[in-house]
């Protein structure tokens, strides 16, 4: 028998389940015909047979052909110049099967897709045709979705196979880490509890959640958007982050921010977005008084002050001229102005990707990126202004990193370093609390010792946003004297506590940065002992200079703590700092999804269990 089977084989070429197979296709096929025989419109059918065969091997056939050429040479352009191996995984087959599901559903439902007919099908059941494409354009983003899922699981399970060459931590390391992530969660729990015992007692009547300025409340099903999207990131950017090509990951980066904040936010319903924007006392509810004359809004900002909502007679006048300028140029609504917070929020992982990549090499860069897009302040991010005010900083020291390290002398280190400068003479006209933010832009000074054209052409451009409000009568001491006062007759900051919010504070700052980063708190202290000098090991200093500006930033929130002015609601206060520090976790020897999960899931419980006016 088994001879028989080989001389068939030879025969035919291929295994003789393959011929049986084929001939059962045929008797299908005859049996078809014999049936379609019977009806008076063969013909009709048969016209119809031939036009698809026709159409499909001469027409069709080509253009995906084409198609999938083109998509083979892309996924091979896209890959690392440096990499010299092929794919652990391919990814191609990964976009071909979901292609074809879409396609496949196109060619079976497109009359109702394009609503061709849509007269006859409305006669005929009462229904529009409105719906199919919504529907296929959602099955067609579930099977794609699908399968980088699938893909992403693949991927990392080979990484995972290949981990016995990869740098692990030292023993005692992690110990101390986790020794820190107990302490940061005691700091958390013991912060609550007591809040809750001075809210019980009436000594500190002005949040309902002390250190937060919140509610309690509980979300169950309403957080599975966020869920299903940290999963959907956990499944792809941590294995895609060290193998994507720089600037596609720096794109990947910003849409997964974005998106997490947004599936974050959605819990709440469109008021997620629009909510916090539109609330009384909130910078969009005093665009009324600028009307048509920002200038003459602006000379009489500081006289006018006490008339405003809160938020804009505490602050300078930047932020509402930002929303003005918003509205002026046809971008009208709280949806578009809570849409430029997100995506200004959301890019500051591009910037600080771009600073530690400059400062400390590409490698680092790469392993931080997950964390801070998963990074719990993204609860933040959607929707406050100071998520703006983090994407300003963030890329004013962005730009000065690039300046600084850049081995060139021409124009565009110029316009970097310019730009930069633009970026950080405007931040002290967006919030007062912003000046303890330019701890990071010095980290960068002191660790790249740039030439002194850049040095000379960032203060020159920081000067020209201060010149530009001073002269258009906004005397910035004016204005700090202006909010001081609103402080001082509101009354509700300088009535909290001191002592309470002096470790308060910090606590609220665990819970935007999460555990990832005080599991990493060991190894910043570890990289600052080596120092920053230029005789040290390249990779040594790499890290001393990423915990350098992650320090720096703890140094500015320290600085607002002490001052005594962030008594409640730094839970938006902190973002643009509390970003910085999550840059500690590139100090890690790999993004860990085990840390990535604890960040989410932080995320995830304080939107479910917090309800925060922003």
């Amino acid at each position: 028998m088994r001879n028989t089977l080989k001389a068939v084989r030879n025969f035919y070429g291929a295994n003789p389940l393959h011929l049986l197979a084929l001939i059962g296709c045929f008797a299908l096929a005859g049996y078809a015909a014999l049936r379609a025989g019977d009806d008076g419109r063969w013909p009709v059918m048969l016209a119809w047979f031939a036009a698809a065969i026709i159409g499909h091997d001469l027409v069709v056939f080509p253009l995906y052909a084409v198609a999938d050429r083109s998509l083979t040479r892309a996924l091979h352009a896209l890959r690392p110049r440096r990499a010299s191996t092929p794919p652990l995984i391919p990814a191609v087959n990964h976009i071909r099967l979901p292609a074809l599901g879409t396609g496949l559903l196109f060619l079976l439902f497109f009359p109702a897709i394009i609503q061709q007919g849509h007269q006859t099908y409305l006669a005929a059941t009462g229904r529009t045709q409105q719906p199919y494409l919504g529907r296929w354009l959602l099955l067609a983003a579930a099977m794609f979705a699908v399968s980088a899922i699938i893909y992403a699981a693949r991927l990392g399970h080979a990484l995972h196979r290949r981990r016995g060459h990869a740098v692990t931590e030292a023993p005692e390391n992690a110990r101390t880490g986790w020794a820190v992530v107990v302490i940061w969660a005691l700091l958390i729990v013991g912060v609550f509890a007591w809040g809750y015992v001075l809210r019980r007692t009436g000594r500190s009547p002005e949040d309902a959640l002390p250190p937060l300025h919140a509610t309690a409340r509980l979300l169950t099903w309403q957080v599975l958007p966020a869920a299903a999207m940290a999963a959907l990131i956990l499944a792809a950017v941590p294995a895609l982050a060290p193998r994507l090509r720089w600037a596609l990951l720096l794109i990947l980066g910003w849409a997964a921010a974005a998106a997490w904040a947004s599936a974050l936010a959605i819990s709440d319903g469109a008021a997620g977005f629009t909510g916090p924007v539109t609330q009384a006392g909130e910078y969009f509810t005093g665009l009324a008084s600028i009307g048509d004359h920002p200038l003459r809004w602006l000379a009489t900002f500081t006289e006018k002050a006490q008339q405003y909502p809160i938020h804009v007679k505490g602050h300078p006048p930047g932020p509402t001229l930002i929303l003005w300028g918003l509205d002026t140029a046809g971008l009208h609504g709280p949806g578009w102005a809570a849409a430029a917070m997100i995506a200004a929020g959301s890019s500051a992982v591009v910037a600080i990707a771009i600073t530690v990549k400059a400062l400390a090499g590409e490698e680092l860069a790469r392993r931080a990126v997950p964390f801070l897009v998963l990074a719990p302040l993204a609860v933040w991010i959607a929707t406050t202004m100071d998520a703006l005010f983090l994407g300003a900083g963030a890329w004013a020291t962005a730009l000065l990193a690039l300046a600084a390290t850049s081995p060139d002398r021409g124009r565009r280190v110029t316009a970097h370093a310019a730009a930069a400068g633009l970026l950080l003479g405007v931040l002290p006209y967006l919030s007062y609390g912003l000046l303890p933010l330019f701890a990071m832009p010095l980290a960068v000074l002191i660790a790249t010792r740039p030439r002194w054209p850049v040095v000379t052409t960032l203060l020159a451009a920081m000067v020209i946003a201060p010149a530009a409000f001073t002269l258009a009568g906004f005397w910035w001491p004016d204005g700090v004297a202006a909010t001081h006062q609103a402080y001082l007759a509101t009354g509700g900051s300088s009535r909290r506590p001191y002592l309470f919010f002096l470790i308060g504070d910090f606590a609220v700052l665990g819970l935007l940065v999460g555990p990832a980063v005080a599991y990493t708190a060991p190894a910043v202290v570890a990289a600052l002992r080596h120092g920053i000098g230029r005789s040290l090991p390249e990779p040594d200093r790499a890290r001393a200079i990423v915990a350098l500006v992650v320090t720096a930033a703890l140094i500015g929130t320290i600085a607002l703590d002490l001052a005594g002015l962030t008594r409640g609601e730094v839970e938006r206060i902190w973002v643009p700092y509390a970003a910085w520090l999550t840059a500690a976790t590139a100090l890690r020897p790999a993004p860990s999804r085990r840390w990535l999960i604890a960040q989410a899931a932080t995320a995830i419980v304080v939107q479910g269990l917090v309800h925060s006016p922003w």
